[in-house]
């Protein structure tokens, strides 16, 4: 006998689903999405394995170091909450110890040099040591000139 060839559930939605992967829509958000607006009878792993084929493939080379001798420092943008009545911007200070993976993190409200030693200091204590190198990401509290 041929082969049988059916046609996927989300044919239909193929344009849509790419075009949603590409302005960087989960698969949870296209499911509710196909659910609600379009009705559709299906379930969150099927659009789970159909967004898979837009996604680009990511490769990770890991960094070996020896214990002690790395730990890597960046800031990361939280968002706004509430504090004495007002909003205020939200970081947090990431330091991870490059062979063990092992991290420090702090809530702080701004990345003023001040904060970004203080935090270092914090992350040492905490972590009881401080290792040979610590690389920092492009952040305007540890990098005078981002051209080299």
């Amino acid at each position: 006998p041929s082969p049988q060839t059916r046609q996927k559930i989300l044919s239909d939605f193929h344009d849509q689903v790419r075009e949603f992967v590409e302005n960087n829509k989960s698969a949870i958000l296209i499911h509710d999405y196909l659910t609600r607006i379009h009705d559709l009878d299906v379930s969150y792993a099927t659009v789970a394995r159909y967004v898979q084929q837009f996604k680009k493939s990511e490769v990770f080379v890991p960094m070996l170091c020896d214990p002690g001798e790395e730990a890597q420092v960046d800031f990361g943008y939280l968002g706004r909450f509430i504090k004495d009545g007002k909003s205020v911007k939200t970081w947090v200070f990431s330091f991870i110890l490059s062979h063990s993976r092992l991290g420090y993190q702090e809530l702080v409200v701004n990345q003023k040099v001040s904060t970004f030693i203080a935090c270092h200091i914090h992350a040492f204590e905490f972590l009881g040591g401080v290792p040979a190198t610590v690389k920092i990401d492009n952040l305007k509290a540890g990098v005078i000139n981002s051209s080299c």
